[in-house]
This record gives structure tokens, sequence and C-alpha cells, in this order.
């Protein structure tokens, strides 16, 4: 955020609702990127104000940590690899994403990454390739960029053999596949809440009373047990007895 001269990081979010009958219910949050230097303009405190909005989203046990790095920097390095395994020992939440592999210097690749021997995950790390800022600015369509990757990693001599397990759909797929099984794991924890909170509710009625009547003879018969009950009480405190 900018004010006036001063840029700094807003722990408030922006909100966008997206609604479809073909996706599930589910919260993407986009996090600011990490860095290391303090420019001009920038409050010292901006490197632990980013790691400590990131942490307090990726600390959550229910959420998925997308640790995407570039391929042509040092994934030992990389602070979003960093920060998802001090909240996420043993990598269950956290899928590493490698970018940019088509920024790579000639002759070099990232296989040792993307096969794991360099830096092994719980989870297959999948590389992808999105638009570049030239085909952002020509406003190429997204399927067309998607078709663009499948080319690019179908026809790398590097990772051509990976091709079946690299790019935006089949990450896209991991996750839909790791979101089910975390569904089925938790639904005897949901279902025994659920009837917790069953027993709860119906104890909580049993102590008001028994049901409101929803017919007029029993309407007109819980009336007169309280004309009743309020006569009784009526005459023991006009009475004394």
């Amino acid at each position: 955020m900018d004010e006036g001269t001063q840029e700094y990081v807003d722990f408030l979010h922006i909100l966008r609702r997206k609604f479809s009958d073909f996706v599930v219910n589910l919260s993407l949050i986009d996090l600011p990127g990490f860095t290391k230097v303090v420019v001009e303009g920038q409050p010292e405190s901006i490197v632990e104000d980013i790691e400590n909005m990131v942490r307090t989203y990726i600390e959550k046990p229910n959420c998925i940590i997308l640790a995407i790095s570039s391929a042509n920097q040092d994934v030992a390095t990389s602070d979003a690899i960093k920060l998802a395994r001090e909240v996420d020992a043993t990598g269950e939440r956290t899928f590493g994403v490698l970018t940019k592999l088509d920024s790579m210097d000639k002759g070099t690749n990232a296989l040792d990454v993307i096969e794991g021997r360099s830096y092994r995950l719980h989870h297959p790390w999948v590389g992808i390739v999105n638009r570049s800022q030239a085909d952002i600015n020509k406003n190429v369509d997204i399927l067309v960029a998607r078709c663009k990757e499948w080319e690019y990693f179908a026809t790398s001599p590097d990772s051509g053999h990976l091709a079946s397990k690299m790019g935006s759909e089949c990450l896209a797929k991991l996750l839909s596949k790791h979101l089910e099984s975390v569904i089925w794991a938790q639904i005897s924890s949901i279902t025994s809440l659920i009837n917790k909170s069953i027993e709860e509710l119906e104890s909580e009625m049993d102590h008001h009373g028994r049901p409101i009547a929803v017919d007029a003879g029993d309407h007109l018969y819980t009336i007169l047990e309280l004309c009743h009950a309020f006569d009784r009480i009526f005459k023991v405190h006009l009475e004394g007895v």
C-alpha cells in the first residue's frame, strides 16, 4: 500500500468471490512474495511484516501450501520452502511449484529439483510455464497459454519424459486429488462432531421443554396447560399455600 511516499504491507485482504456449479468451496489466497532488501519508501519492518503475514495463513492446519520457487534460482535457499518447512514439518500440506523453466540459461535444467534429487518433498514437484509479460501485454488467451505450456514440456529435450507430470493442468489435478483425500480422512471426525452437536442440542431442547405443537388442536391444549400452570402458581403466591 502506498500512503504518500511510504509503502507498507496491509493485513487487510482484498476479497473476490466466484461462484460455479463445477468447483468445490475453497479459499484461494494469493500472498505477496518475500523480500530481503528494504528499498526507498518502505518501512524497515517490511521484510518481517511480509513473513508474518504469510505465516498467519500457512500455519493453519487446513491450509494447502503452494511453495513457489523460480527455476533459475537455488531452491535450497528458497524462502517459500524454508517457511513451509517450519510450519509443515512432515510436508503433507506442501506442494513445490517450479516456475520460469523456460527462462533458464542454455545448457542448464531443473531435473535435479523436479525429480527430487536436490530437494525432496513429500509430494512431487510440479513445473509450470506461465504467460510471459509480453503474452499478458498482448492479451494472449489463457487456453492458448496452456497449449503452449503443454507443447513446451512435450518437446523439451530435458523434461520431455516428465511431460505428463508437469504443467498447470497436472498441478490442478494433483491438488484436487489431495483435497479429496483430505476430505475423506476428515469425514469420520466431522461425523463425530455433528453427532456431538446434535446430542448437545437435543439435551438443550429437553431442558427447555417439549416442542411446541404444530396443529390448532395441540396449540389449544398447550395454551390450556400454560393457563392451568399459571393458575396454580398464582394461587400459591396469593394464598401462601
